[in-house]
């Protein structure tokens, strides 16, 4: 909030929420606060609190703004060994998708929201895993320079690579068990976690 204060003093134009920590572990062994609440607070609370500093004074504004929230695919699809990952990201990917409609109803035509769903990216992150059949990992520099694409034309959803719209249509169609093997026995999506080794802890510190 003091930040918030701080930077209203002038004029908010783009507002990126891209902060995320995962935790590379079956569900039961999540402890509580250190894992489970930690994730939901960063993954999801975090661009809530504070997009709701912002956006009062975005929405009033004159000039061209733009949210861009950073969900994951991992928010559109089941996937072993990222579970609290998945769900915190599930509920980003939604309540951005709510606030652009919202703003939308209430007829604020200068502030477009953008929800962007990636893979794989190559920043650390989720150092060790294997890339599922027909899905690189993504380099940063391309997400970057696709995102700002996407935020300037005011796109509402991105989902990138195009192997996540696949799955996204897939799992709209298919009984969960014919997706399960699809994604998981043909794509290799629910191994993908079995080799995680994430950040370094020296890594993480810097």
């Amino acid at each position: 909030q003091d930040a918030a204060q701080t930077l209203k003093a002038g004029n908010v134009h783009v507002l990126l929420n891209n902060a995320g920590i995962v935790r590379g572990k079956k569900f039961w062994e999540h402890d509580n606060v250190r894992d489970t609440e930690l994730t939901v607070k960063i993954n999801t609370l975090g661009p809530m609190y504070i997009a709701k500093e912002f956006l009062p004074s975005m929405m009033k504004s004159n000039e061209e703004c733009r949210m861009v929230n950073i969900a994951s695919a991992a928010g559109l699809n089941p996937n072993p060994g990222m579970s609290v990952y998945c769900a915190s990201k599930a509920a980003a990917l939604t309540w951005s998708e709510s606030v652009r409609i919202e703003l939308e109803k209430e007829g604020v035509s200068n502030l477009k929201v953008t929800t962007v769903c990636p893979g794989y990216i190559n920043t650390g992150m989720f150092d060790g895993v294997k890339a599922p059949l027909m899905t690189p990992i993504l380099t940063p520099e391309t997400v970057t320079d696709e995102v700002w694409e996407a935020m300037k034309w005011g796109k509402p959803l991105m989902l990138m690579p195009w192997t996540i719209h696949l799955s996204m249509m897939a799992r709209g169609f298919l009984p969960p068990k014919a997706f399960d093997f699809l994604a998981g026995e043909i794509f290799g999506v629910y191994s993908t976690m079995d080799s995680f080794k994430g950040r370094s802890t020296q890594a993480a510190k810097s």
